[in-house]
């Protein structure tokens, strides 16, 4: 990458490259850290390399990321499988917990909990494979979640999905046959 950025443009480019994490959404910025921290070392390594983070040798005194089990969509999946009200309860005071608790930025609550909502319906349209995407997430509920100013609102959105999901323009009775 390096070589076609220098033979291309032909300037000399620097790489700091960050350590592996699982989710750039909930890890990114801490991936970007470690990268800024990699590329300050340019002055040991000079111009023209990829400077990896796993390379230096440095104390972190940081904490991992937190993965709670409130952003843990597999348990939302398997919730929404089994019909389990109460379990997808839970898994909404979790997920609504960890956000507040972490001080998510507004933008990336909605990204997560838009993410929830395609997972559960993922779920409903695994029982009912007849179903698209489409139908179970409909564009004024994206709409909705999008336009949400509190965190309280942004729950109350997710809940009232994946409490009574939506089918678009078929209707539940329809679902069960």
């Amino acid at each position: 990458m390096i070589r076609n950025i220098e033979r291309t443009l032909r300037l000399t480019a620097t790489a700091g490259v960050s350590r592996l994490y699982g989710s750039l959404l909930l890890e990114g910025k801490q991936a970007y850290e470690d990268a800024k921290v990699a590329i300050q070392h340019k002055y040991y390594t000079g111009p023209g390399s990829v400077i990896d983070y796993a390379d230096l040798q440095l104390e972190d005194t940081r904490k991992p990321a937190a993965r709670p089990d409130g952003v843990d969509g597999e348990k939302l999946r398997m919730a929404m499988k089994a019909c389990n009200e109460t379990e997808v309860e839970e898994w909404l005071r979790r997920f609504a917990s960890f956000l507040e608790e972490h001080s998510i930025p507004h933008e990336e609550t909605r990204t997560l909990a838009l993410l929830s909502m395609i997972q559960a319906a993922g779920a409903i349209r695994d029982i009912h494979p007849q179903l698209k995407l489409g139908e179970l997430i409909t564009a004024g509920q994206i709409e909705a979640l999008l336009s949400v100013s509190t965190l309280e609102e942004l729950v109350e959105t997710v809940q009232s999905f994946l409490v009574r999901p939506a089918v678009g323009d078929r209707g539940a009775e329809e679902i069960g046959q």
